[in-house]
């Protein structure tokens, strides 16, 4: 016979467990026994779904009043990825970004070369209304040019987009924050945000690191060989790579800091801990890495997330603390960024 505390005042409590002869069976909250009620998988899935559900909304709201408050401010700038392809290409693109230089509508111009010396990838910033830029390609030394795809991102990139993503995740974090402390209050054993890693925990994030990488690299060689290389691209990359100036360093700091600590208190606190405190650790943790997957919401990469998504959760339960996943979760977007700008022209 097992009572939670502050269901009976502690002397009827005691007196019942004695007439019982069960006064060994009182438990402290947050330990567990063979005899004690623990919520179901399926109740636990609906927590964490409730959780995700209020940041997705959040996002939502916040995708909505950025959007309202751009064109309300009369900035119709927006990032568009041209793809050409040509028959002859010259040896560099100098000649292309100097007639960008001289093209009053036409702003931040990336290049990068893809499918070898045979089509080139354009992004910049350009006025909703005008459409994808023409340049005179044969007087730049391209020949026979074909527009392959031409589609407009339709997001204004400034400092204003990455602020309203750096509110996001300090309100989403805060929302991870209450929902765990709400449950350590209630006696679950969730792990706290504040609880250090065991002894040992180095040993654990390094095959950590080993098996991100090892899942990284099948990802991209499965893809290449299917031919869905484009697919692999994240729209928040297509967006990072037309911020220049002080709004970088705002974005970096949110894709690499801010963002990999609140998915860590999201999926690997709230989602993952619940279930690992009730002993459904393997459930917990393919649950918490389907949705980590789907809420990044790039379909050919579902596979890469979800297995990124299980090693987190394993490192989680390794090491006892949520301390270990960010700091991988922070490398990991920080090689991202690197790559990105790497990749580019």
């Amino acid at each position: 016979c097992v009572f939670r505390r502050g269901d009976l005042p502690r002397q009827l409590r005691r007196f019942l467990l004695a007439s019982v002869g069960g006064e060994r069976a009182e438990v402290s909250p947050g330990t567990l026994t063979a005899d004690s009620s623990r919520p179901t998988r399926r109740a636990l899935f609906l927590r964490g779904l409730v959780d995700v559900l209020l940041f997705s909304l959040l996002a939502v709201v916040a995708l909505v009043g950025f959007i309202i408050h751009a064109r309300g401010s009369g900035r119709d700038l927006v990032s568009r990825e041209d793809r050409w392809r040509f028959e002859a290409m010259p040896a560099s693109e100098d000649a292309l970004l100097a007639w960008s230089r001289s093209q009053g509508d036409l702003r931040n111009l990336r290049v990068q070369r893809v499918q070898g010396d045979h089509e080139l990838l354009l992004r910049y910033e350009r006025s909703r209304a005008k459409g994808p830029a023409h340049p005179d390609w044969d007087l730049l030394g391209y020949r026979m040019a074909y527009l392959v795809s031409a589609p407009s991102l339709q997001i204004p990139v400034g400092i204003s987009l990455w602020l309203g993503l750096l509110a996001l995740y300090l309100v989403g974090g805060g929302l991870a924050v209450f929902r765990i402390r709400r449950g350590l209050r209630a006696g679950a054993p969730l792990i706290s945000p504040a609880a250090r890693p065991q002894r040992g925990w180095l040993r654990w994030v390094l095959l950590a690191c080993v098996m991100v990488v090892a899942l990284d690299g099948a990802e991209t060689w499965l893809l290449r060989i299917l031919h869905l290389e484009q697919e692999m691209q994240r729209p928040i990359s297509e967006v990072l790579r037309l911020t220049t100036g002080s709004p970088l360093l705002i974005a970096v700091a949110v894709l690499v800091v801010v963002a990999p600590i609140v998915e860590e208190l999201l999926f690997r606190g709230c989602v993952f801990g619940r279930f690992e405190a009730y002993r459904y650790g393997v459930s917990g943790a393919i649950v918490s890495a389907l949705m980590f997957a789907v809420v990044h919401g790039v379909p050919a990469l579902l596979p890469f997330y979800f297995g990124v998504g299980i090693i987190l959760a394993w490192l989680c339960h390794r090491t006892r603390s949520l301390w270990p996943s960010m700091a991988l979760h922070c490398l990991n977007n920080g090689i991202a960024v690197i790559a990105v700008f790497s990749a580019t022209t």
